[in-house]
């Protein structure tokens, strides 16, 4: 997402909007949101947001399972 149309800082604000708009932990916004964080040198942003998503998936393998 923040490679093409947007750029980084605009990028997160609309992961941000829709994360916080629909009480959601999509991992794909959040690793979209993510690598735009790291275009803005923003590291630890970054690392708690790919943390996140690691989490949410791993939550989602186990309800699935």
């Amino acid at each position: 997402m923040s490679r093409g149309k947007y750029p980084a800082k605009d990028t997160i604000t609309k992961c941000t909007e829709v994360l916080d708009a629909y009480h959601t932990s999509d991992a794909e916004l959040l690793v979209s949101r993510a690598e735009a964080h790291i275009l803005n040198e923003e590291y630890d942003l970054a690392l708690a947001d790919f943390q996140r998503a690691h989490e949410t998936e791993d939550s989602n393998r186990v309800n699935d399972g």
